[in-house]
């Protein structure tokens, strides 16, 4: 499949049903404004920095992909007949020294988190990924970040972690979905 053209229909583990689908050029205005509704902390764990708002060009640049180098799913609810992103997730290749490897990123809405949002996204990216040969994610993430770390643990993706300058560098073999293993670091 095409990752320009991914749209699937979910239910998140309250039941609410919402549509994960490839981001579009059009999406900026949704993006902003869920941006501007995330909570502080949110933005710092996502960002490990206080950030304040998002440029144009940072908005540009997240719309914008090529869905070779980079490939953005946003998960998106219709709230009075719009559409609002409740949350996203995306890949990139870390070229050109490791194209079979990308750093994964997910930003979920405060009161989408803990419904398995950030886990159908992964799962999705991954196999997106698997198609497009990557073997491997990592990703960085504040130690303090529990959820995001137990998200890529119940994965069942084989992940191992290292700490080094107060950040928990995590990676993700991807294999089949017969081969997922337990991980190899508890957390």
């Amino acid at each position: 499949m095409d990752p320009r053209s991914y749209r699937r229909q979910f239910a998140l583990r309250n039941g609410t049903q919402f549509t994960l689908r490839a981001i579009s050029a059009d999406d900026e205005a949704r993006l902003l404004a869920a941006f501007q509704a995330l909570d502080p902390q949110s933005i710092y764990t996502r960002f490990m920095s206080v950030k304040h708002n998002i440029s144009d060009d940072e908005l540009r640049s997240a719309t914008h992909v090529d869905f070779d180098h980079t490939v953005a799913l946003v998960a998106v609810v219709a709230i009075a007949a719009k559409e609002v992103i409740i949350g996203g997730g995306r890949y990139v290749r870390l070229f050109p020294l490791k194209p079979d490897v990308a750093e994964i990123a997910f930003t979920i809405e405060e009161d989408y988190q803990r419904q398995g949002l950030a886990g159908i996204i992964l799962r999705e990216l991954g196999d997106i990924a698997k198609g497009a040969g990557i073997t491997r994610f990592v990703a960085e993430v504040l130690p303090g970040n529990t959820a995001m770390l137990k998200v890529f643990r119940r994965s069942g993706i084989s992940m191992s972690v290292h700490h080094e300058a107060g950040i928990a560098h995590v990676e993700l073999q991807l294999l089949d979905r017969g081969e997922r293993t337990k991980p190899t670091q508890p957390y």
